[in-house]
């Protein structure tokens, strides 16, 4: 069974979104929040289970009305319903507060698909990366396929692969928001470039003729896409002119793999291809065909290359298959009728002694252990004989979490780590007991061995070399390279302050502002002003470098390990002369479970005041008094810098400056009328401050009226955004503020 959240129950009263701080039915803390064009995304950590969690909640526009959000919490307890499968991310529950769904679902710590395209724009994977990228996205998507849904059909359809929506963990894949924004797209009857962003270069002709659509043969098109984009460094579609981008891709026929990636093989081509036909019933049929022709394919590559290569040459039998034959000698040898543990060990020792030795750190003898596990294991009773192979549990519990921790890292083929590792971990057969009583640290032989497998991963694809800052920390973007740039209230005194304390005094610093003035603005300004100015006088600076707090507890099993990471984060903050950002620092200090309660606030001050750590920290006025009160001596170390909120005339300025950008985006026209009912109207919203809750009630209105456009077909002209669609929007948060969860 999965061990995910409890249902949540939402009492009545409270915010309109929920923010960082708040805790969900005294349950879930939220610890991050995020917003996407058409998604509000939380990092929640279950105070029960100790997890963190993903939930996503669909703006208020894409959901018009009680049929469009039962469709959407319909397609999500099918995906919650679908079963376990390694290459597709786990959905918990889904649970409305003023009739928004909200779906908990697998946090996964790992950049997407999208990521890793992007951070090698036209270049293509490596055509053994390609392949495995291929097979585990063939195996997830016949997974979703042919899985039996709640309704007693077969086959969930995903609606929107892309590769924003498939998900990396240590080299693997995780498919997610399995059927999410097909759901959401039925209640549009037509469509631009706009409404679809990521997806149009992966979505089938069928699909941008009717966005609503989908089905097995529109998700074949867009794993094909995928590929083709994987294959030559390109997805096969550009993105089209902006006065029509779909009318122009419905036009245009991509180029062969082939034309582009001179090295991609006849037969990957073969496959993209016939994914991405024009005409459905052109297209393979299944995912099952296209595993059954790839597999074809690549055996008939490897039957033509092994022709050419001479029987001795062949490659001799692999390291885990000698070591499983010596085990198997070993029972013979012991008259033994099964196959255990203690006989996997001592195939270890004897075709791996100086991997098994230097693994225990040389603290006991290969010939020391072998005659104690052959000391707990009397001969048997008879002649040795299978009929086949019998195995005890344990030793197949260790090979199921052997195959486990080999696709963890990624590696394409069994090695004696990933056994060692797995008995080990496993903490309670004979030969780890043996272990324990000759003195050997067991815990610190695995966390050795998962060091090694880590260097030596040979991932499905390679991101990025990690450091030990990049694993759980983001270099912050200056703001002159954040599009759209939405401008905030000028902060000049407060900027020139925060980095002279910083760079002239070495000083922390904790930013204290209400949600809404712009903390995260302010430290995208900071973050250009810090390094202009040491690029001026020629000193190394790293860089602002926000801690991504879901992931470090994520990554975290138990208390230990959490303080080891925060360690290594706050090391390479330190080595590479960047500042630590942390957002909410109360609300971070406030995790318990996995974090000894006092341990990281301590650790932070230690650093901060004696070992050369700088640190940037935020927390609204309620979270700086809590933090007075939690962790005095930690705040004591940093210097406070009060963001005040702005006011009317100030703010109605900025609505003013940011007008060109939120007509650019979402294709409306803004009437000056609008700009000063929207400070007017925005008084009435409590939870967040000014610009922040103007800005926030402005775009509101820009987006339902552009969405409901869609709703409506009426895509030829933009439309006007008025004083009485920004009152609208205003009626419609205020709905949505009395039937949400309070904050405790």
């Amino acid at each position: 069974m999965r061990n995910g959240p409890a249902i949540p129950q939402a009492p009545e009263g409270g915010v309109s979104l929920f923010e960082c701080g708040q805790w969900i039915d005294d349950q879930y803390l939220v610890i991050e929040r995020h917003r996407s064009a058409w998604w509000v995304l939380y990092a929640v950590y279950d105070r029960i289970s100790e997890k963190v969690f993903l939930v996503k909640r669909p703006i208020d526009a894409l959901i018009p009305n009680a049929s469009a959000t039962l469709r959407l919490i319909n397609n999500a307890k099918a995906w919650i319903g679908l079963g376990d499968c390694d290459e597709v991310a786990n959905a918990y529950l889904v649970k409305e507060f003023a009739r928004i769904p909200y779906i908990f679902i697998e946090y996964i710590h790992g950049p997407s698909l999208a990521d890793i395209f992007n951070d090698a724009p036209e270049k293509p994977l490596p055509e053994e990366q390609t392949v495995g990228l291929m097979k585990q996205l063939i195996k997830g998507m016949k997974f979703l396929h042919d899985a039996p849904l709640p309704d007693g059909n077969t086959g969930a359809i995903h609606g929107n692969l892309c590769p924003r929506n498939i998900l990396t963990k240590a080299g693997s894949i995780k498919i997610t928001d399995i059927g999410l924004m097909s759901a959401l797209r039925q209640s549009v009857e037509s469509a631009t470039a706009e409404l679809l962003r990521d997806a149009i270069s992966y979505m089938a002709p069928e699909q941008r003729e009717q966005p609503g659509r989908a089905d097995k043969l529109t998700d074949i098109y867009s794993f094909g896409a995928i590929m083709y984009e994987a294959a030559t460094g390109m997805p096969p579609l550009p993105g089209g002119k902006a006065s029509d981008p779909l009318g122009d891709l419905m036009q245009i026929e991509p180029l062969p793999p082939k034309m582009r990636n001179r090295s991609c093989p006849r037969w990957l081509e073969e496959t993209i291809l016939k994914c991405i036909a024009r005409r459905p019933e052109n297209r393979f049929q299944s995912f099952a065909q296209i595993d059954v022709f790839l597999k074809e394919m690549i055996e008939a590559e490897e039957t033509s290359k092994n022709r050419s290569e001479k029987r001795e040459d062949r490659p001799p039998t692999s390291r885990v298959a000698r070591i499983r034959g010596m085990a198997k000698r070993e029972s013979r040898h012991l008259e033994h009728y099964y196959l255990g543990v203690e006989h996997l060990m001592l195939g270890l020792i004897a075709e791996e002694e100086d991997m098994v030795m230097n693994c225990f750190d040389r603290k006991v003898s290969a010939e020391q252990l072998r005659s104690e596990i052959l000391a707990h294991l009397p001969k048997g009773e008879g002649p040795w004989y299978w009929e086949g192979v019998r195995k005890t549990p344990r030793y197949e519990r260790i090979a199921e979490q052997a195959r486990a921790i080999r696709r963890e890292y990624g590696h394409d083929r069994m090695l004696p780590q990933h056994i060692l590792l797995a008995l080990l971990e496993e903490g309670s057969s004979v030969p780890v007991r043996i272990l324990k009583n000759l003195k050997v640290d067991v815990k610190a032989a695995a966390q050795n061995l998962r060091r090694e497998l880590a260097r030596t991963r040979s991932a499905v694809f390679v991101y990025k070399t990690e450091s030990p800052l990049s694993r759980f920390a983001d270099k912050l973007p200056c703001t002159t390279a954040l599009a759209p740039p939405i401008p905030f209230v000028d902060r000049t005194s407060e900027l020139s302050r925060a980095r002279e304390l910083i760079q002239e005094d070495g000083k922390s610093l904790l930013v204290v502002g209400e949600p809404g003035v712009g903390k995260t603005a302010f430290l995208n300004a900071l973050e250009c002003l810090l390094s202009e100015a040491a690029a001026s006088a020629s000193r190394d600076f790293g860089g602002l470098h926000k801690l991504r707090v879901g992931a470090l507890i994520a990554a975290s099993e138990d208390g230990e390990q959490f303080d080891s990471n925060l360690l290594e984060t706050i090391g390479g903050v330190i080595e590479s002369h960047s500042v630590l950002v942390i957002e909410d620092l109360p609300v971070v200090l406030d995790v318990r479970g996995k974090v000894t309660p006092g341990r990281m606030a301590d650790t932070l001050e230690e650093y901060v005041a004696s070992k050369g750590l700088m640190l940037v920290a935020t927390a609204t006025p309620a979270g700086y008094v809590a933090g007075e009160s939690a962790c005095r001596t930690l705040i004591q170390c940093l210097e406070i810098i009060n963001l005040p909120e702005a006011e009317g005339e100030q703010a109605l300025e900025m609505l003013a400056a940011s007008k060109e950008v939120l007509e650019k985006e979402h294709s409306v026209r803004i009437v000056d009328e609008a700009l000063e009912a929207t400070i007017r109207h925005s008084r009435a919203v409590s939870n967040r401050a000014l610009p922040g809750k103007a800005f926030d009630l402005l775009e509101h209105a820009c987006i339902t009226a552009r969405f409901g456009s869609y709703v409506h077909g009426m895509t030829e002209s933009k439309p006007i955004i008025t004083a009485d669609q920004v009152a609208h929007a205003l009626a419609e948060t205020q709905n949505t503020a009395r039937e949400l969860p309070t904050e405790r």
